[in-house]
C-alpha cells in the first residue's frame, strides 16, 4: 500500500490562486539610460525596452496612458504590449522606444494610469536600427576572451536600466527579492573578503564575485604566461553554457539592477541564439533547436536537448523588446519531443523533464498557443503519477523513483532519484504554478521537498570541515536510494555540497506552499533543513574563495566546472524572496 504525504493532499485547495505581486494601478519608475562606448559622444540612437508589470495593473488599452518624462516633461514616445498576462486582460510587458541624442547616463520616467500620452510616435522603428555590433579585438580589461569584431554579437546602442525594486516584483520571473543595497555592482576585492556575511549576503556577495570570474574579467595573471590559462573558454566550448548561462546573467539584473549583468546577458543570449540550429540548418530534422557547440554535426542523428534553452531569449524579449529571439524560442521546444513523460521508457532523468517542461512553460507564457499549454498539463500530470505511484512500487515519499539504468545508461535497476536534478524540476514547477496555478505542480514541489529533506540528504561532519569547524552539515545526494545512504558508486561528500543552495531553494519552495496549506509544522521543518543546507552552501563559498590570488595565479573566486556559476545562481534565484517569506 502507498502511503501519501499528508501535506501533500492539503496543499492542493490553496495552490489554484498563484501569488503574483500587487498591481500597481497608476504609477512611475525611474529609468536610466546608459550608452555604451560605441555610441559617439553627442550622437542620436533609437532606444527601445521593456517595461515589465504585474498581473492586472493595465489593459492594452490602458497603454495610452504610458507616458515618458524627461525632467517632468513629457517626451515622444512608441508604445506597445510586447506580451500579455495571457490568463488576464492585462499586459506584461510593455515595449517603449524613443530618440535621444546622448553625452552620457540620462534619466528619464515612466509613468502610466493618468492622462493620456500626449506626444506619441505612431510607428514602431526597427529595433535592431539602435543597436551596434560589438566591435574590438575580443579581449577583457584583464586579458581574457570576450566578444569581439569576429563573433557576430549585436547590442543595443544604449541600455534601459530599471529599478531593481521594480524588477524583481515585476514577474518575469517568479519569486526575486532585490539583492541588499551593501551587494555592489563591482566584486569585493580578494583581499578584503570576509570568510563569513550575516543572514543570506554570503551568496548575494558571490553571485557578484564569481561573475566576474565567469566572464573572464578575474584577476590579470602575474609574470609572463600566455596563452591565460585562467579563463573561461565560452566562446568555443559548451561547458559553460550548461543550464542557461544568459539566464543566469538576466537574474543578476532582474535582482540588481547592474548593467554589467544585462550587458553580459543581452550580449551571451545573442551569441546563444546564433548557435541554435534552425529548420534550414538540418530540412526541419533532428537538430531544430539543439546548441551548435555541443552539437557540431546538424545531421547527426542524436543530439545533446540538455543545452537548449529559451527562458533567457524570452527574458531577452521581454528586457529589450528585440524579436529576434521569438523563432528559437518556439524552436527550443521541437528538441525535447522524444523526451518521455513518465520514468518507464529507455532514457528518463529529472534534468531532461525539467528541460522539456520550462521549453514549453515559456513558450506559452511568450505566444499563448494552446499547444504548449496542454503539453504543459501532460508533463504536470505524468509527474505526479509517476510520484505517486514509484515505478519500483515503494513507499511514496515525494521523490520520482526510477531505475538508475535509464538514468545512466547502463543495465542496473537499483531504484534511485536524482535530488539536485530535482532542483531543476521544482524551479520550473514553481513557475509553471505562477503561470497556471497548477494545483499538481504545487504538490509536486512539496512532495520534491519532503524528499529531499528525508532520504535526499544526508548530515556530515568531514567535508568543508575546514571551513565549518567540523560542524555536522546537510549535504544533498547526488544519486538518493531508498535507505538513505545514497548510490555507493556516487556517494561523494567533496561534490555533493556543491548543490547544496539549489537543494536548499527547492526545499525552500516545499516550505512555500507548506504555508500556503497552512501546514505551520511542515513548513516550518521545510525552512529549517533549507537553511541548514544553505549554511552548507555558505562553506562553500568560502571553499572556493581564495583572497591571496592572483600572487599564485590562481582565480580569485574559483568556478570549476564553468557550469557551477548558473547552477549554483540560477535554480537559486528565489531562495532569499522564500528565506523572508516563509
Amino acid at each position: 500500500m502507498f502511503r501519501l504525504l499528508l501535506p501533500v493532499v492539503l496543499i492542493s485547495a490553496l495552490a489554484t490562486v498563484p501569488a503574483a505581486p500587487a498591481s500597481v494601478a497608476s504609477g512611475s519608475i525611474d529609468v536610466t539610460l546608459r550608452p555604451t562606448e560605441q555610441l559617439a559622444p553627442g550622437a542620436s540612437s533609437l532606444v527601445t525596452f521593456g517595461v515589465p508589470f504585474p498581473r492586472d495593473t493595465m489593459t492594452a488599452a490602458d497603454l495610452s496612458t504610458v507616458r515618458i518624462l524627461s525632467s517632468g516633461k513629457e517626451i515622444p514616445a512608441y508604445v506597445d504590449q510586447l506580451t500579455p498576462w495571457w490568463d488576464t486582460t492585462s499586459v506584461r510587458v510593455a515595449r517603449v522606444q524613443l530618440t535621444r541624442a546622448f553625452t552620457g547616463e540620462q534619466k528619464i520616467t515612466v509613468a502610466w494610469g493618468g492622462a493620456a500620452r500626449a506626444h506619441n510616435v505612431p510607428t514602431l522603428a526597427d529595433v535592431r536600427s539602435g543597436w551596434h555590433k560589438v566591435a574590438g579585438a575580443g579581449t577583457t580589461p584583464t586579458g581574457g576572451p570576450t566578444y569581439g569584431d569576429a563573433h557576430n554579437v549585436h547590442e543595443p546602442n544604449v541600455y534601459a536600466l530599471l529599478p531593481k525594486t521594480w524588477l524583481a516584483a515585476s514577474g518575469l520571473k517568479n519569486g526575486l527579492a532585490p539583492m541588499d543595497d551593501s551587494v555592489a555592482e563591482q566584486r569585493i576585492p580578494p583581499a578584503s573578503v570576509s570568510a563569513s556575511y550575516p543572514g543570506h549576503l554570503e551568496a548575494e556577495h558571490a553571485m557578484v564575485n564569481f561573475f566576474y570570474t565567469v566572464t573572464n574579467n578575474d584577476d590579470r595573471l602575474t609574470g609572463a604566461q600566455t596563452p591565460l590559462t585562467n579563463t573561461h573558454p565560452f566562446l568555443t566550448d559548451p561547458e559553460p553554457w550548461l543550464y542557461d548561462r544568459a539566464m543566469t546573467m538576466h537574474i543578476g539584473y532582474l535582482r540588481t539592477g547592474y548593467y554589467a549583468f544585462l550587458r553580459e546577458a543581452v550580449r551571451n543570449a545573442d551569441y546563444y541564439r546564433q548557435k541554435l540550429y534552425k529548420p534550414s540548418d538540418c530540412d526541419n530534422g533532428r537538430c531544430v533547436g539543439s546548441f551548435a557547440l555541443k552539437n557540431p554535426n546538424a545531421t547527426a542523428g542524436w543530439h545533446d536537448q540538455k543545452y537548449s534553452y529559451n527562458e533567457s531569449l524570452a527574458t531577452t524579449l521581454w528586457l529589450t523588446g528585440d524579436t529576434e529571439t521569438l523563432s528559437h524560442i518556439e524552436d527550443v521546444v521541437k528538441v525535447y519531443k522524444d523526451v518521455a513523460n513518465t520514468p518507464a521508457g529507455s532514457f528518463y532523468t529529472e534534468r531532461h523533464i525539467a528541460l522539456k517542461l520550462m521549453a514549453n512553460t515559456i513558450a506559452f507564457e511568450v505566444t499563448g498557443k494552446p499547444e504548449y499549454r496542454t503539453a504543459i498539463d501532460d508533463i504536470v500530470r505524468a509527474l505526479r503519477a509517476a510520484q505517486l505511484a514509484p515505478s519500483d512500487g515503494g513507499t511514496v515519499d515525494g521523490g520520482i523513483w526510477h531505475p538508475i539504468g535509464i538514468h545512466e545508461g547502463t543495465q542496473e535497476t537499483t531504484p534511485i532519484t536524482s535530488p539536485w536534478m530535482s532542483a531543476l524540476l521544482v524551479e520550473v514547477l514553481a513557475r509553471t504554478w505562477s503561470v497556471t496555478g497548477s494545483a499538481a505542480a504545487a504538490d509536486l514541489v512539496l512532495g520534491l521537498a519532503d524528499h529531499t529533506c528525508g532520504v535526499g540528504s544526508y548530515m556530515n561532519t568531514h567535508a568543508l570541515a575546514e571551513q565549518s569547524g567540523g560542524a555536522s552539515l546537510r549535504f544533498p545526494h547526488y544519486f538518493a536510494t531508498r535507505d538513505g545512504a545514497g548510490h555507493g558508486e556516487y556517494f561523494n561528500p567533496d561534490e555533493d555540497f556543491e548543490h547544496s543552495y539549489d537543494a536548499a531553494t527547492s526545499v525552500m519552495w516545499g516550505a512555500y506552499f507548506a504555508k500556503r496549506a497552512g501546514n505551520t509544522a511542515k513548513m516550518t521543518s521545510l525552512k529549517a533543513c533549507g537553511e541548514q543546507l544553505y549554511t552548507t552552501f555558505s562553506h562553500v563559498v568560502t571553499h572556493w574563495t581564495r583572497p591571496a590570488a592572483p600572487a599564485n595565479n590562481s582565480d580569485a573566486y574559483r568556478v570549476n566546472p564553468a557550469q557551477k556559476y548558473n547552477w549554483w545562481f540560477k535554480h537559486s534565484s528565489a531562495f532569499p524572496w522564500l528565506a523572508s517569506t516563509v
